[in-house]
């Protein structure tokens, strides 16, 4: 979930490159690095993030090789988890699972 949510916010959302228009969550957060003083503006941008991914259909989310199983990216992103242990038919590992 966490890797589909980067993923998309880094390449439907932020147009010029990672951490240009959401640095506190695509860059601090991201790197491990958030802190306090910048709690409020992560908010900020996550309140703005959650608007974003709202106004986008699932099949924009990263990762989302099945279509319509959600009404907005953000529900998507909700509901996909990482998996090291999924396959697929062929025995290929698959990056993205839904949980």
């Amino acid at each position: 979930m966490v890797s589909a949510f980067y993923d998309t916010v880094g390449c439907r959302l932020e147009p010029e490159g990672r951490a240009t228009r959401f640095p506190a969550i695509m860059g601090d957060l991201y790197d491990g690095v958030l802190t306090a003083g910048r709690a409020e503006a992560a908010l900020a941008e996550l309140d703005e993030i959650e608007r974003g991914l709202q106004a986008l259909s699932p099949d924009r989310a990263m990762g989302s090789e099945k279509r319509g199983i959600a009404k907005t990216a953000l529900e998507w992103c909700s509901r996909v988890r990482w998996s090291d242990k999924s396959v697929n038919a062929s025995g290929e590992r698959r990056r993205w699972a839904i949980g």
